[in-house]
């Protein structure tokens, strides 16, 4: 068996973490990898040290066919001089200059794997969509926050009764960044809301006003503008991927059960610091 190589340390790794990351690469017994979970919930530099190690033995593990290399060297190389290797699996980036290692090392590795995540999750991902359209909706939405629940309701009543202008009102008395948009927020990812926020524009239809609810330390004043169902694009599909990928490594990294690709869960660590 080769001697591996030295570990190169992440930066932001205190000394016991940085021998924790070495006592990783030397062990390869199932008890060391049944302790990973709990080792790594101590230390979250340490396991973001080991999901980076992880992504990148995914990478090594894709072999990329010559057909499919054309449209992968263009996004590769784009914006680069010179031609791209001709034999994608060659050890190429040892002759690229060291002005441009990095930048290239970072754009291999995520295509790699993006093609990692199309072989183990794109006959599933129609499916993963379907269950997550809801929370790929977007919304437009006009919104005034204020410190002050009696300034909320006075606000919320003047839109009801008055006919007042919510852009003028927000522009106003707005306390938050959305005076300088008169209110509107959008288009925005309901699940990237906050949760009370996406709880109530989920159930107000086009137009509708919301009583003052508050949030945190705000009392919000809420009207939806606009929804946009979510659209099975090509972006929307390479961000679902990532999304699998990162829930597998989760479960993987915490001792649960991948729920995509369940082989995720035989990773011990001498495959997270493979032999060079």
């Amino acid at each position: 068996m080769q001697e591996r190589a030295p570990l190169a340390l992440p930066e932001g790794l205190d000394e016991p973490e940085a021998e924790l990351v070495n006592w990783l690469e030397r062990q390869g017994t199932s008890s060391a990898h049944e302790n990973l979970p709990a080792v790594l919930a101590q230390y979250p530099a340490l396991r973001d040290a080991v999901r980076v190690r992880l992504r990148a033995r995914l990478a090594s593990e894709v072999v990329i066919d010559a057909q499919d290399w054309s449209p992968m060297a263009a996004e590769l190389w784009q914006g680069l001089p010179g031609q791209p290797p001709r034999d994608p699996n060659s050890g190429w980036i040892e002759a690229v200059p060291l002005a441009l290692r990095s930048m290239l090392e970072e754009r291999w590795l995520h295509l790699r794997l993006q093609r990692w995540c199309d072989l183990h999750y794109g006959d599933r991902i129609l499916a993963y969509f379907q269950e997550s359209s809801a929370a790929l909706e977007k919304v437009v939405f006009s919104m005034i926050r204020v410190e002050s629940h009696g300034t909320a309701l006075e606000l919320y009543l003047r839109l009801l009764d008055e006919g007042a202008s919510f852009h003028d009102l927000a522009r106003q008395f707005a306390t938050g960044d959305e005076r300088l948009s008169l209110g509107v927020i959008g288009p925005r990812r309901l699940a990237g809301l906050h949760p009370d926020l996406q709880a109530a524009l989920s159930r107000m239809a086009l137009g509708e006003l919301h009583e003052p609810l508050r949030i945190d330390d705000w009392f919000v004043l809420l009207r939806l503008e606009s929804r946009i169902p979510a659209q099975f694009d090509q972006d929307t599909r390479q961000q679902l991927l990532q999304e699998m990928l990162d829930h597998d490594l989760d479960a993987v990294l915490t001792g649960r059960q991948p729920p995509f690709a369940a082989h995720l869960k035989a990773v011990q660590p001498q495959r997270l610091f493979p032999e060079s």
